[in-house]
């Protein structure tokens, strides 16, 4: 069953402040694989939501790295 992902609005400020920032300094075409990127990424996770590393055990925290 594919979930669903929700963002806070923490989380969605951040990721046009990284945004924004990747587009300034690096351009339309980095920013936009970023997102792009973010995305997929977010997109699997909804699938495969055990799909990350675990990072706090006791907590169930994964994490997944979006860019290299």
């Amino acid at each position: 069953m594919k979930l669903r992902s929700l963002w806070t609005p923490e989380a969605e400020t951040a990721f046009a402040a990284i945004v924004e920032y990747l587009d300034v300094e690096w351009g339309h075409q980095v920013a936009g694989v970023f997102v792009q990127e973010v995305l997929d990424t977010i997109s699997l996770l909804e699938i495969f939501p055990n799909g990350g590393i675990l990072e706090i055990p006791n907590l169930g925290i994964q994490s997944i790295p979006v860019a290299r």
